[in-house]
C-alpha cells in the first residue's frame, strides 16, 4: 500500500513538472509579440539634437537648394578689370566693413539690401550703355556684330533673371516654412547681394572688353 501511494505521488510530481515546462513557450511567445509591437509603433531614430534622421535629411536637401552657393547657374565673373575693381572698392569694401560691425541679423539684412540695390543700379547702367553701342565689336563665341551683341545681352538678361527669380522662390518658401527665421532671411539677403554683384560685374566686363577693342 505504501509503495502504491509512493508511486502515485511520484507520478503526480512528474506530471506537475511536465505541465510547468509546457507552459514556458506560451510565455515566451507573448513576450516576443509585445516586443515586436513596440518596434512597429516606434518613430524614426532621433539624432543627438532631437530631430529625426528623415527630417534632418530633408532639411539638408532644402538648404542645399536655397543656400547662396546654390546660385551656381548664375555666371561667375573674373573681376580683374579696372572698372570692375573700382566698383568692388566702392561697394564690396564698405559693405564688408558694415557687415563686420553689425551687431544683429536684422542690421546685416538691411546692409545687404542697401548694397544689393547699388549693384543693381550699376548693372542696369552698364547694360543700357552696351545696348547703345554701334559699330565694330570684338568677335566672341556669342556674337560678331553690335546687333548680335545686343540680342545676346537681352537674352542673357532674361535667362539670368529667370535663374534669379527661381532661387528667390526657393528662399522665400524656405523662409515661410521656418516661420520667418532670421538665419534664412540673412542667407537670402546675402545671396541676392552676391547675385546682383555677379550680374553687374559681367556687364562691366563686357563694357571693358568693348572699350579696349575700340582703343
Amino acid at each position: 500500500m505504501k509503495k502504491l501511494i509512493s508511486l502515485l505521488m511520484i507520478s503526480c510530481f512528474i506530471f506537475a513538472l511536465s505541465a510547468c515546462k509546457g507552459a514556458e513557450p506560451a510565455s515566451t511567445e507573448k513576450t516576443t509579440e509585445t516586443h515586436d509591437h513596440t518596434h512597429v509603433v516606434t518613430t524614426a531614430p532621433q539624432s543627438s539634437e532631437g530631430v529625426t534622421e528623415e527630417t534632418s535629411a530633408e532639411e539638408n536637401n532644402s538648404q542645399s537648394e536655397v543656400t547662396p552657393d546654390s546660385g551656381e547657374t548664375l555666371d561667375k565673373v573674373d573681376s580683374d578689370g579696372i572698372y570692375q575693381t573700382n566698383h568692388i572698392n566702392k561697394i564690396d569694401v564698405p559693405c564688408a566693413d558694415e557687415i563686420n560691425a553689425a551687431q544683429s541679423a536684422e542690421v546685416k539684412i538691411i546692409i545687404y539690401e542697401k548694397y544689393e540695390a547699388e549693384w543693381d543700379t550699376v548693372a542696369n547702367r552698364y547694360y543700357n550703355e552696351l545696348l547703345k553701342c554701334k559699330g565694330s565689336v570684338p568677335a566672341t563665341v556669342n556674337y560678331n556684330t553690335a546687333e548680335q551683341m545686343h540680342e545676346y545681352l537681352k537674352q542673357y538678361k532674361v535667362d539670368q533673371q529667370n535663374v534669379f527669380d527661381g532661387q528667390c522662390d526657393l528662399y522665400e518658401a524656405r523662409i515661410e516654412e521656418n516661420g520667418g527665421d532670421l538665419g534664412v532671411k540673412l542667407m537670402y539677403a546675402q545671396w541676392r547681394y552676391e547675385a546682383k554683384r555677379e550680374q553687374a560685374l559681367y556687364y562691366i566686363g563686357v563694357y571693358e572688353e568693348l572699350e579696349e577693342f575700340s582703343n
